[in-house]
């Protein structure tokens, strides 16, 4: 694998990829990521990333810088010169791209990943790992990627054989202040809930008496009324400066998709216990 890219936006994307934050399990609230592993995939003019756990799955798709300036990412990856992928310590990884104060570098895996400069008067050479620690989620997350970016799909939705049938979307400015609310909380679970009147409601609760709920716009929707409770980060993968179209596919206590038109996040319904 070889490609050329923006080392500093690379950086910001890959950091992304651990999911860091907080995380609701056994009646406590702790600081934990997914996986401190990605996945890179050359292939098809598009740099793919994935990471994921038992519960919980990422992938961002980056084009290459000439495809239309939709992507939030345009401009990051700016060539593939060899298709490929590796596995590689992400902690690791981010620390050496911030190391360069170049705009451009070349990163090829063979052996070890090799970071330089495009003069190669400056290099990094660091350890690549055999598998990641989830391959049996990483297998389900190139599932996802099969079309390249955009992504875009349709209801109803199979995750295994569960049938998703429902289909929300709505804006990263709508759901940011929904989604703080929640989080003063402190607990790391969220409830969806889509009704029969097709109105859409964020909500987290501590117990009965301590709980946050609003009512989040939406530009369209569809499918049956749905309601999913899960566990763990899922807005700050969205965020960008610019506001960002956010896809949510759902049914009553199934596993949830996130996606817009170059990341997607799949979460396991939380189950108490």
């Amino acid at each position: 694998m070889k490609i050329r890219v923006d080392p500093s936006k690379l950086e910001k994307i890959i950091s992304r990829m651990l999911l860091k934050g907080k995380y609701y399990a056994v009646n406590a609230t702790t600081n934990a990521t997914i996986s401190n592993y990605v996945v890179m995939e050359a292939k098809d003019n598009c740099l793919n990333l994935y990471n994921g756990n038992n519960t919980t799955l990422c992938v961002f798709s980056i084009p290459v810088i000439q495809t239309p300036a939709v992507y939030s990412t345009n401009g990051t990856l700016l060539a593939v010169e060899d298709e490929g992928e590796c596995v590689v310590e992400i902690s690791s990884l981010v620390t050496r791209l911030k190391g360069f104060t170049v705009d451009m570098i070349n990163i090829i895996a063979g052996d070890t990943l090799v970071l330089s400069t495009i003069t190669d008067n400056t290099k990094f050479t660091m350890p690549l790992t055999v598998n990641h620690s989830n391959p049996a989620m990483i297998h389900r997350a190139k599932s996802l990627t099969k079309n390249g970016v955009p992504f875009a799909f349709k209801i109803p939705y199979l995750v295994g054989k569960t049938e998703l049938n429902s289909l929300i979307t709505t804006t990263s400015t709508r759901m940011e202040k929904v989604v703080k609310g929640c989080n003063v909380l402190n607990n790391g679970k969220y409830k969806f809930d889509y009704k029969d009147d097709k109105s859409f409601t964020i909500s987290s609760e501590t117990s009965v008496t301590d709980k946050y709920s609003s009512l989040v716009l939406t530009s369209s929707n569809e499918g049956e009324p749905a309601t999913v409770e899960f566990a763990g980060p899922f807005f700050p993968f969205f965020l960008e400066k610019d506001e960002t179209v956010i896809n949510v596919i759902l049914r009553d206590d199934s596993p949830i998709v996130f996606f817009s038109n170059d990341r997607l996040i799949l979460k396991a319904p939380f189950v108490e216990g």
